[in-house]
């Protein structure tokens, strides 16, 4: 459908009910077609078997190792989020000084 203005009220829009650029539904219909087949060939070819495969290898066998993020808010304001694979929780620091104290108290943990 396309949409016009109508020339006795400039707020109101009127819609013509055909399109008027000789498209026809069924060429949408085949249009739409052709864009999720080859939605669906972009994506395969992206998708690898080695990818899928490492992906899923780090998803069920992730590195004991803590994981340091710096975050940005909104307004540009930085923090660190850091995460202990082992317990599987996230602690929000601000400074990255208080990132690296945690890494080191994470460290000295006995049951690590």
């Amino acid at each position: 459908m396309k949409f016009r203005r109508t020339s006795s009220h400039s707020n109101a829009i009127a819609f013509d009910r055909y399109p008027t650029n000789g498209i026809t539904a069924d060429t949408h219909q085949a249009v739409g077609q052709q864009d999720s087949t080859s939605f669906w060939k972009r994506l395969l070819k992206t998708l690898s078997p080695t990818k899928v495969w490492n992906g899923l290898l780090r998803f069920f066998n992730p590195s004991p190792e803590p994981l340091v993020k710096e975050l940005r808010d909104r307004h540009g304001n930085i923090s660190f989020g850091c995460y202990d694979p082992i317990s599987r929780e996230w602690t929000i620091v601000m400074t990255e000084d208080e990132a690296r104290v945690w890494i080191e108290w994470l460290v000295q943990m006995p049951d690590r």
